[in-house]
């Protein structure tokens, strides 16, 4: 019966940090992707002053 819990929380261990890790990696993936639009944006405002000058 022992080995079975063993088991069993082992897996579950293993579930959560597969969660934790998915999330993580969907957050790191969502900051690169808002990274990128903002440094597009000010590349585009920069061109935009150069312009205006």
């Amino acid at each position: 019966m022992g080995i079975i819990a063993i088991g069993y929380v082992c897996l579950s261990m293993n579930i959560h940090a597969l969660l934790v890790g998915i999330s993580w990696a969907a957050i790191g993936i969502a900051i690169l992707c808002y990274q990128k639009a903002h440094n597009q944006n000010i590349a585009i405002d920069l061109e935009g002053k150069k312009l205006l000058d």
